[in-house]
Parts: C-alpha cells; sequence; structure tokens
C-alpha cells in the first residue's frame, strides 16, 4: 500500500515537473515572439525615417 502511494507521488510529481517545463518552453517562444515582432517594428521605423529622409 504505501509503496502504491508512493508511485502515485513519484507520478504527480513527474507531472507537476512537464507541466512547469511546458509553461517554461511557451513563455520562451512568447518572448522570442514578441522579440522578433518589435526587432521588425524597430527596423520598418529605420526604414521609414530613411524614407522620409530622402524625400525630403
Amino acid at each position: 500500500m504505501l509503496a502504491q502511494k508512493d508511485i502515485k507521488q513519484a507520478n504527480t510529481t513527474e507531472l507537476i515537473q512537464k507541466a512547469q517545463e511546458t509553461s517554461q518552453n511557451q513563455l520562451l517562444a512568447m518572448i522570442e515572439y514578441a522579440n522578433e515582432a518589435l526587432n521588425n517594428l524597430k527596423y520598418s521605423t529605420q526604414q521609414k525615417n530613411a524614407l522620409g529622409c530622402i524625400c525630403c
């Protein structure tokens, strides 16, 4: 009976760890996506500013 309880606890702990890893991976992916979007916006702004100067 005790061994079965230990197995359930180990399985629960493993599931929690996997969920935490998944959450961390999702957050990292979101951060990378947001960073890429910011870099694209920065590049677009630089291009717009460069074109503005050429037109003047």
